[in-house]
């Protein structure tokens, strides 16, 4: 192949990248996640990887200053790892979808 050609191939391969990867970082930014504690005493909502949004607390007398504070930080915690899932399942047809227009670009 020319390497013009491949050179074309490549920047067309770029943009498309690009386009994808900034259609991907919006959606994280945009969506909230919710998390637990393991005792189901507090809720934690995060919005894209790590911007505490709200936090309830279900039964503030069960829980003494540092079960809550632990209960808190599961919550949180767990929100976070439940934004990072989903975004890291996303990158991932991102990811594949950019090796197919590989695939294609190569083969054309």
């Amino acid at each position: 192949m020319e390497e013009a050609y491949l050179t074309a191939l490549m920047s067309e391969l770029e943009h498309k990248i690009s386009n994808a990867a900034a259609k991907l970082g919006d959606l994280g930014e945009a969506q909230e996640y919710v998390g637990t504690s393991s005792d189901g005493l507090v809720t934690a909502t995060v919005a894209g990887a790590s911007v505490i949004v709200d936090i309830h607390i279900l039964a503030k007398r069960r829980l003494d200053r540092h079960d809550l504070g632990e209960a808190i930080v599961e919550a949180v915690n767990d929100a976070e790892r439940r934004s990072t899932e989903t975004l890291r399942v996303k990158s991932i047809g991102v990811v594949y979808r950019s090796c197919r227009v590989i695939r294609w670009l190569v083969r054309r």
